[in-house]
């Protein structure tokens, strides 16, 4: 108890989401070892894509914890292409 224990998918590129994440990818450490994982602005896009209660509030979360480093234009883009433009003014725009 009291450890975190880390979530992550891995896939292998199918599609154009696919390959924009691995070819803009960010590099972590994660216990001294390099790995990478989706762009932040892609992840909360895809988050609000997904319209659950929970997703919606780590969206929300991630916003407001990077939100000085987050590039607007691509997160609205993702929004777009995921058809769920509205979300941005609905579940974050309040957050800024």
């Amino acid at each position: 108890m009291g450890q975190f224990e880390p979530n992550m998918e891995i896939t292998f590129p199918r599609q154009e989401l696919d390959r924009w994440v691995l070819d803009n990818a960010i590099i972590v450490r994660l216990n001294g070892k390099p790995i990478k994982i989706s762009p932040i602005e892609l992840q909360i896009a895809y988050k609000l894509y997904m319209e659950t209660k929970k997703d919606i509030e780590d969206a929300r979360h991630l916003y407001r914890l990077f939100k000085e480093k987050l590039d607007d234009s691509v997160l609205k883009s993702w929004l777009k292409k995921l058809h769920k433009e509205d979300m941005y003014d609905k579940y974050l725009h309040e957050t800024a």
